[in-house]
């Protein structure tokens, strides 16, 4: 169970069973979906920025053993939740900019 949502074909089953759009990019990008609004929400989907992964296998870790405790009783759903978000922003986001590279690529007047 702990690698469950790593596997493409639950997360396809999940996201088809629910009627959104699968949060894997791998199956935005594969996938055709046929109805009136899918292709604008995949498209719109792998375009965006909005889910910036830091490092994939270990969110999905991170993810997984959130899902474990709840299921477990280890720890209640929003405590387990609030943990993955405290781990998740403690991955360095890859190239992601420092306050410097925003300030330097701030125009100055000319």
């Amino acid at each position: 169970m702990p690698d469950t949502l790593k596997i493409p074909a639950s997360v396809e089953t999940l996201a088809t069973g629910s009627g959104y759009t699968p949060t894997r990019r791998d199956l935005l990008a594969s996938d055709n979906p046929t109805d009136s609004w899918g292709p604008i929400a995949y498209a719109a989907a792998l375009q965006s920025r909005a889910w910036p992964d830091p490092d994939f296998v270990q969110t999905g870790d991170i993810i997984n053993q959130a899902v474990e405790n709840t299921i477990s009783g280890t720890a209640a759903a929003t405590d387990a939740a609030k943990l993955a978000v405290e781990q998740i922003k403690r991955i360095p986001m890859p190239d992601a900019p420092t306050p410097a590279d925003a300030a330097a690529a701030v125009p100055t007047g000319q």
